[in-house]
C-alpha cells in the first residue's frame, strides 16, 4: 500500500512540473504592501485634458494618460492629495509567467490611509479611514470575481502590451468603486465644501501598468478616469502569497487522505 501512495504522489508531482512546465497563464494572489494615491486630476478645476498631438511644452506630464485617456494631463493641479501613512491591499491577476503581463484583474482591493485634499489651496478636506463602524476603509475596489465583481471580464485595448493593463471595452467598461466620498470625509474647511459632489472617485475604466511575477518586489501605478473624466493615480507595490504554501496543504491533504483510504 505505500507503493501505492508513493506512486500517486509521484505521479502528482510530475504531473504538477509538466504542467508549470507548459503554461503560459498563471493565478498569482499578492499581498499589496504599499499603496499610495499620488495624483488628482479634476477636470472640473484643472481644465480639459491636452490633445495627444500637442503635449505641454514643459515636462512633467504623464504620458502614458495620452492613449487610453485621449489626451495628455495638463501640468500643475488645483487639487493636491497627500497621504498619511501608506495603504494595503490584495490583488489577485491572471498574467503571463514569461512576460508578466497581466492578463485578466479577478479581484483587486486597495486600501487607503487619511487622505487630507486641498482643493485651490483654500479648501482642505479630510477623508479619514477610520471615522466609524457606518463609514468603514477610504477603498479602491475592482474585478471580475466576487466580493469585487464588475460587468466586463475581458480586457480591452492594452491586450498584447506587456506592461499595460487596460479595461476600455465600452459600454461594459470596468467600473472601480472608490469610497463614496459623503461616506469618509471627516472634516472639511473652506468656500469650496459645497463642491464635494463634484470630486466623485468612482472609475469608468482603468489602466494597471507595469507587470508582475512570482518573484515580488512589483511595482504597478493604477490610473482610474472617473464618470466626470477626472483621473487619478495611485502607486502600488506587490509581495506574492506563495503557490507552494497552497500545494504543500494540498499535498498534505491529499497524502492524509490517501492513507485514511489505505488503512480502511
Amino acid at each position: 500500500m505505500r507503493s501505492i501512495i508513493h506512486s500517486f504522489a509521484t505521479a502528482a508531482v510530475i504531473c504538477g512540473f509538466s504542467m508549470s512546465a507548459n503554461a503560459a497563464i498563471v493565478n498569482g494572489v499578492f499581498t499589496i504592501n504599499s499603496a499610495n494615491i499620488v495624483d488628482l486630476y479634476s477636470a472640473t478645476f484643472d481644465g480639459p485634458l491636452v490633445p495627444c498631438a500637442s503635449p505641454p511644452g514643459s515636462p512633467p506630464y504623464d504620458a502614458a494618460t495620452c492613449t487610453f485617456f485621449n489626451g495628455y494631463t495638463p501640468n500643475g493641479r488645483a487639487i493636491t492629495i497627500a497621504q498619511t501613512g501608506t495603504g494595503t491591499g490584495t490583488l489577485n491577476v491572471q498574467y503571463d509567467d514569461v512576460t508578466g503581463e497581466i492578463t485578466q484583474v479577478n479581484s483587486m482591493e486597495i486600501l487607503l490611509s487619511r487622505i487630507v485634499i486641498t482643493i485651490a489651496g483654500s479648501t482642505t478636506v479630510v477623508a479619514d479611514p477610520d471615522i466609524g463602524p457606518a463609514n468603514g476603509l477610504t477603498f479602491i475596489r475592482s474585478g471580475t470575481i466576487a466580493p469585487n465583481a464588475t460587468a466586463d471580464a475581458d480586457e480591452g485595448t492594452g491586450i498584447g502590451v506587456a506592461n499595460v493593463y487596460r479595461h476600455d471595452d465600452s459600454p461594459n467598461a470596468d467600473a472601480p468603486d472608490f469610497a463614496t466620498l459623503g461616506n469618509i470625509v471627516d472634516s472639511c474647511a473652506g468656500g469650496l465644501c459645497g463642491l464635494l459632489g463634484v470630486l466623485s472617485l468612482d472609475g469608468v475604466r482603468y489602466q494597471l501598468n507595469g507587470t508582475v511575477s512570482g518573484a515580488g518586489g512589483d511595482a504597478l501605478t493604477l490610473r482610474t478616469q472617473t464618470a466626470n473624466n477626472s483621473i487619478y493615480k495611485v502607486n502600488l507595490t506587490t509581495v506574492p502569497v506563495p503557490a507552494a504554501v497552497w500545494l504543500l496543504g494540498s499535498a498534505v491533504a491529499g497524502l492524509a487522505a490517501l492513507r485514511r483510504w489505505a488503512r480502511a
